[in-house]
C-alpha cells in the first residue's frame, strides 16, 4: 500500500486568529442536527439501522478510526429518541467492551425493560424472555446497540445470536447493531462466530470521496466562514488528493486506487494547510500550497 494516514494535527491559535475562526471547525463538535454532514451512504446506513429494529435483523457497521461511525451512532440514537418512541434501545454500560459478559448483556436488557433483580441466572433469563415478549405485545420494538464491538469476545457474539433468535409468533423480538473498527469484520470472519456472521448484514463505512469539497464548505460554514474565500477550487480537490493512495498488486496486475478520505484525515490535512498558510501570512490557500504540506 502506497499511503500513510497523516499524523493528527490541530489548528493552532495563530491559524484561528489569522482566519478569524471563533473555534476549531474540525473538532467534530455536534450540538444540533445542522452540524451534521450526511451523504446518501450515511442515510442508507441510518435506514438500515432502523430496519434492524423493525425487522429484528442484525447489522455490523465497521470502519476506520475517524470514518464517522460515532457520528452515525449518535445521529441514529437521536433520531430514535425524537421520532420512534416505540423503539426501546438497549446499550450495555461497560466502558471496556472486552469486559462485556453474558451478565452485562442481561443487565442491560433488565435495565431497559425495568426487570427486577432475580436471584438466579436461570430465573433472570426466563424473566427477560417473558418481558421481551410482553413488551413486543405492547407494540414495542427492541434494538441492542453496542459500539467498540471489535473488542467483544466470541462467546458474547454467540450469546447475542441466541438472544436474536428469540421470537414472538413469527416476529423476532430484538434487532442487534454492532459498531466497531475494521477489526470487527475480521472477528466476524472467524470460525467461532460463523453462525452469527452468516445472518448479519455487514456494512463498511465509506470515505467521503467526491463529497470532500462539500464537506469542507459545510464544516467551515458552521463557524460562519466561507470556505471559498480561504481555499481555491483546486485546493479543495488537492485536499481530497492528499487522502488518495495506491495499492500495488504486483507485476501482472493493475494497481488499485485507495481512498482514505475519511473525516479525520480530511480534517487533519485541512488543519495542516491552514496552519502553514497562517505561518507565512497567506490569506488564500492554493493547490500548490496544499501539495507542499
Amino acid at each position: 500500500v502506497e499511503y500513510e494516514d497523516p499524523e493528527p494535527e490541530m489548528l493552532t491559535a495563530n491559524a484561528k486568529k489569522f482566519f478569524k475562526l471563533r473555534r476549531d471547525p474540525f473538532e467534530n463538535e455536534i450540538t444540533s442536527e445542522d452540524d451534521l454532514f450526511l451523504v446518501d451512504a450515511h442515510r442508507i446506513i441510518l435506514e438500515d439501522m432502523l430496519t434492524a429494529a423493525n425487522a429484528g435483523s442484525m447489522i455490523a457497521l465497521y470502519g476506520e478510526c475517524g470514518s464517522g461511525k460515532t457520528i452515525i451512532r449518535r445521529t441514529f440514537i437521536h433520531q430514535v429518541q425524537q421520532d420512534h418512541p416505540d423503539v426501546i434501545l438497549i446499550q450495555p454500560a461497560r466502558l471496556d467492551r472486552r469486559k462485556i459478559t453474558a451478565e452485562s448483556i442481561s443487565t442491560a436488557i433488565c435495565r431497559a425493560l425495568q426487570i427486577k433483580h432475580k436471584p438466579s441466572a436461570e430465573e433472570r433469563d426466563a424473566a427477560i424472555e417473558e418481558a421481551l415478549i410482553e413488551s413486543a405485545n405492547n407494540g414495542h420494538l427492541h434494538l441492542m446497540v453496542i459500539d467498540e464491538a471489535h473488542d467483544l469476545s466470541a462467546d458474547v457474539i454467540k450469546l447475542l445470536k441466541r438472544i436474536w433468535e428469540l421470537t414472538h409468533g413469527f416476529r423476532r423480538v430484538m434487532g442487534i447493531v454492532l459498531i466497531g473498527q475494521s477489526e470487527l469484520a475480521k472477528k466476524l470472519s472467524g470460525q467461532h462466530v460463523r453462525e452469527f456472521s452468516w445472518r448479519c448484514n455487514q456494512i463498511r463505512m465509506q470515505p467521503l470521496g467526491i463529497y470532500v469539497p462539500q464537506y469542507i464548505r459545510h464544516k467551515l460554514s458552521r463557524v460562519g466562514v466561507d470556505a471559498d474565500k480561504i481555499f481555491t477550487e483546486d485546493a479543495l480537490s488537492a485536499i481530497r488528493g492528499k487522502c488518495m493512495g495506491r495499492i500495488r498488486h504486483g507485476i501482472a496486475l493493475d494497481d488499485a486506487e485507495l481512498d482514505r478520505s475519511y473525516p479525520l484525515n480530511v480534517n487533519t490535512w485541512l488543519a495542516k494547510a491552514m496552519n502553514a498558510a497562517a505561518q507565512i501570512g497567506e490569506q488564500q490557500i492554493t493547490e500548490s500550497l496544499v501539495l507542499k504540506v
